[in-house]
């Protein structure tokens, strides 16, 4: 059964990342929550609603990306993942993506962080 689902619902959880993301982080692991993001990192970036752009899923639903951002590397080793926190209300991991494109890092040298991006597709 084919089903569509109103841009506005996807967007209501797509708007709640953008509004409440406030870093991104490389990281060594592919960490399950918030607390065992703590000792994975490798760089990180500060972000804001303006650094993201929601618009229609590449094949269907809502998409939203995160513009990429260069940081320095805190110490040396393999990115496994980008994520997505915000560091208020708690500390979240909001989304986490696995990165095959950055590889290895040396400590103090630049960290190119690629566009972040999830599609919340259409059911069915």
């Amino acid at each position: 059964m084919a089903a569509s689902l109103h841009p506005d619902i996807h967007d209501r959880g797509l708007v709640e990342l953008r509004d409440t993301a406030d870093r991104v982080v490389a990281v060594s692991g592919t960490p399950a929550d918030y607390a065992a993001v703590a000792g994975t990192v490798l760089a990180e970036a500060a972000i804001a609603p303006a650094d993201f752009t929601l618009g229609p899923g590449d094949v269907s639903g809502r998409r939203i990306a995160c513009a990429g951002k260069t940081a320095f590397a805190l110490a040396d080793g393999t990115v496994a993942s980008l994520c997505l926190l915000d560091d208020d209300q708690g500390g979240r991991l909001l989304l986490r993506v696995d990165d095959t494109t950055t590889g290895a890092v040396t400590l103090g040298a630049p960290v190119a962080m690629g566009e972040i991006s999830y599609e919340s597709r259409d059911p069915g």
